[in-house]
């Protein structure tokens, strides 16, 4: 480690969540935010784009939404 710092062990949660705070931004606000964005990026990786650029999950929900059967 630079200048002779010791590294400790998180043992708990509320440490990771102490120590993820960016500022006057909050731990768990942050770290929501990492999972809300990994999310989408698997979400994303996992239904490719359809052919009008838009990700088939959403064009599912949408016709489901409106009751519609999809293209004709």
């Amino acid at each position: 480690m630079p200048n002779d710092t010791g590294a400790e062990v998180v043992n708990r949660w509320s440490d990771v969540v102490t120590n993820a705070a960016l500022g006057p931004v909050a731990g768990w606000i942050v770290l929501a935010s990492v999972l809300i964005l990994y999310g989408f990026v698997l979400v994303a990786s996992l239904f490719p784009e359809t052919d009008d650029g838009g990700l088939r999950l959403a064009m599912r929900m949408y016709d489901s939404a409106t009751c519609n059967a999809g293209p004709t």
